[in-house]
Parts: C-alpha cells; sequence; structure tokens
C-alpha cells in the first residue's frame, strides 16, 4: 500500500463533500424559496377577506382555516381559534365566522 497517496485521497474526499454540501445548500435554498412563494400564493388566494361578515358561512371559514393551516401550520390555526375561546371552527357561531376569516387574514399576512 502506498501511503504517500493518502493525503491527496484525503484531499480528494474533503473536496467532494464541499462541493457536495454546495449543492446540497443550494437545492435547499431554491427549495425555500419555492415553498415561500407558493405559501404566499396560496394565502393570497385562498384567505379571501370577505366585504362583510354577513358574506362569510361555515364553508369559507373552513378553507380559510385549511389555507391557515397549509401555510403556517397546525399551530396558528389553533392559536387563532383559541383567542375566540374555540376548540374547533364546528364550536364557532355563525356569527363569529365573519371574524375568524378577517383573524386568519390578519395573521396570514
Amino acid at each position: 500500500m502506498n501511503f504517500e497517496a493518502i493525503p491527496d485521497l484525503l484531499a480528494d474526499i474533503i473536496a467532494e463533500q464541499r462541493r457536495t454540501t454546495e449543492a446540497v445548500v443550494g437545492l435547499a435554498q431554491a427549495q425555500t424559496a419555492k415553498v415561500e412563494k407558493t405559501t404566499k400564493a396560496a394565502v393570497d388566494t385562498s384567505v379571501d377577506t370577505p366585504a362583510t361578515a354577513a358574506e362569510v358561512d361555515y364553508e369559507a371559514a373552513k378553507k380559510a382555516v385549511l389555507a391557515l393551516i397549509k401555510s403556517q401550520g397546525r399551530e396558528a390555526a389553533v392559536a387563532v381559534l383559541a383567542s375566540y375561546n374555540l376548540k374547533s371552527l364546528q364550536d364557532a357561531k355563525p356569527e363569529q365566522w365573519g371574524p375568524i376569516v378577517q383573524s386568519i387574514a390578519k395573521a396570514a399576512q
């Protein structure tokens, strides 16, 4: 075995690791940018703030809650509902749906 080649082999391995790390970081950054763009678009199109609270029905409120979960996670939706002393949207009264949707729109910004 030629021990003189070991430093060159190690240098090659380290260089390959650096290239791989740089490639992975680049892919992660690109994916992060893509997810942020997609999330912003989903929130912008899915969380429509109605002109009046009277225009909000259960399905519109449900759609807003699901969009918030998709963009910011379940914890964000739970926090909005908890601010109305609710454990789930099903517990909300019809007059609460509009304000809940408005709170979700604010949380999504």
